[in-house]
């Protein structure tokens, strides 16, 4: 109790304010009162349980933490409880450390534009059946984009919250619960080893064959993002610093775009081998287990925030005509009829990019998974941040922060990301996907997924809003993701091409 009691009085002796923690719970049962938003500074502070997080808005302490002094914050603050370092659920998302550089350094070319134009095929094949589907609609019919599942919460990961202490007790329980309801994600992981031993013995037999018959062993590939996971290998042993952004960490700005079509190498750079031992660290290729969960990561955070972010821009385009209007005529300026998107047709329409990146800065989607924790002391913004406070950017207020995007914030506008605009705006003021070298590795293929999903849906229909349409999203938490409460009811409307 003393030692809780110790640790909830950090930030008072630090001169921090923020709401009093209760014993027990911290602040975690304030966390969705509106009372905690009000009168925020650019510095306040919370705690689940007893873990201390600083929640701030200021942009240059937000690029100390995550850009700047990123080797002092590497890691994300624990989700629930600590996860093993052999565990099936140790996927990038969670892990930490040197393991966390192997993982981004070996996958990270997986997501390289060049794998990305492998991958495009896929996709449209995937978004063409989505387009068949919205065919079957009755004409005029309101329908809901987004069939909305209700989040549901655990005890297990309500104790965890409240008493970090009980880790080694919690997550075998966890284990225990998860096996016993035979919840999908088990079943998902188990699945995926099954298709990566089939995978792998298809790839043998078709590569033999290919030999015998002096054929191209490469032609018989399927290439999808598990295939390119099973071939990944990193060119040489973990370097020390994983992934630079597009410019020196003092200086730089950071031009979304520009990270989401430039490729990430590290064949130019030195590197300085790390020991091979312990969970892998050092190995040069993906373990079967370890590709089974990144698959399950990127399955379960791709579906989920690719759908949300289309629902979102549903709902803007369908009330604002004006916009939906000026992004139908880019549309058919690129891809007039018979013409098939390509990935770099796709990468021309700075309209369509600009209208995705006003929806998602108006409902960033996982604004409190971009957080990181203090490894070891260090001063950032002027305060000195002890070892194992956790740093979580006030991400809603940034976004609609008056003073970096104007009047009327609350408008949909997707001008605020023209190039002159980008230019002359703070590099930390956009921050969906995270930021730094530990931002979503999924970027450009969620960005990809989604252009090529609008494209293909306002090439054949237009959205309007029907008598079910909301004036104002209702949100609400599902998992890390925020989601519209109650969907998203729309009437598609039949293009009349001339």
């Amino acid at each position: 109790m003393w030692k809780r009691r110790r640790q909830q009085s950090l930030f008072k002796k630090m001169g921090i304010p923020g709401p009093e923690p209760n014993w027990l719970f911290g602040n975690l049962h304030q966390l969705y009162n509106p009372p905690m938003s009000e009168n925020v500074s650019s510095v306040s502070r919370y705690y689940e349980g007893c873990t201390p997080v600083l929640v701030t808005n200021d942009l240059d302490m937000i690029q100390d933490v995550f850009v700047k002094k990123h080797s002092s914050f590497r890691d994300r603050k624990k989700m629930f409880f600590d996860v093993p370092e052999d565990s099936d659920f140790n996927h990038m998302f969670v892990a930490r450390g040197n393991r966390w550089k192997r993982l981004r350094t070996i996958v990270s070319p997986t997501f390289s534009a060049v794998k990305l134009k492998l991958l495009l095929p896929l996709v449209e094949e995937k978004v063409n059946t989505l387009v068949e589907k919205l065919s079957e609609t009755a004409e005029g019919e309101c329908i809901n984009i987004r069939n909305l599942s209700p989040s549901k919460r655990s005890i297990v990961l309500i104790l965890a919250k409240v008493f970090p202490e009980l880790d080694k007790v919690l997550w075998p329980l966890s284990q225990i619960v998860l096996k016993i309801k035979k919840m999908p994600q088990v079943e998902l992981l188990r699945t995926m080893g099954n298709v990566i031993d089939l995978r792998e013995k298809e790839k043998a037999v078709k590569a033999h064959n290919a030999l015998l018959t002096k054929q191209n062993p490469f032609k018989f590939y399927r290439t999808d993002l598990l295939q390119l996971m099973l071939d990944a290998k990193a060119d040489d042993y973990v370097a020390d610093e994983v992934l630079t952004m597009t410019a020196d960490a003092e200086t730089q700005e950071i031009n979304i775009e520009e990270m989401a079509s430039s490729e990430t190498s590290d064949k130019n750079k030195s590197c300085n081998p790390a020991p091979a031992q312990g969970h892998g660290i050092g190995r040069k290729k993906l373990t079967t287990q370890e590709i089974k969960s990144q698959s399950f990561l990127f399955l379960v955070a791709g579906y989920e925030t690719t759908s949300t972010a289309l629902s979102y821009c549903t709902y803007l385009l369908s009330t604002n005509p004006d916009v939906q209007d000026k992004l139908l005529e880019e549309i058919d300026h690129f891809l007039p009829q018979g013409t098939k998107a390509t990935y770099d047709i796709l990468q021309q329409m700075s309209y369509l990019r600009m209208v995705l990146y006003e929806t998602l800065r108006l409902y960033p989607l996982a604004s409190n998974a971009s957080n990181r924790k203090c490894s070891e002391a260090c001063t950032v913004g002027g305060i000195h941040i002890p070892k194992d406070i956790c740093i979580q950017p006030d991400v809603w207020s940034v976004h609609y922060d008056p003073d970096i995007w104007g009047d009327n914030p609350e408008q949909f506008n997707p001008e605020r990301f023209s190039k002159e605009a980008i230019a002359n705006r703070h590099p930390m003021a956009w921050m969906p996907f995270g930021l730094g070298p530990r931002n979503c590795i999924g970027l450009r293929f969620a960005l990809l997924e989604a252009k090529m999903a609008l494209a293909e849906i306002l090439r054949k229909y237009s959205f309007k809003p029907c008598c079910e349409t909301n004036k104002k999203l209702l949100l609400q938490e599902s998992g890390v993701i925020i989601v519209p409460k109650n969907g998203v009811q729309v009437i598609l409307v039949p293009r009349q091409h001339k």
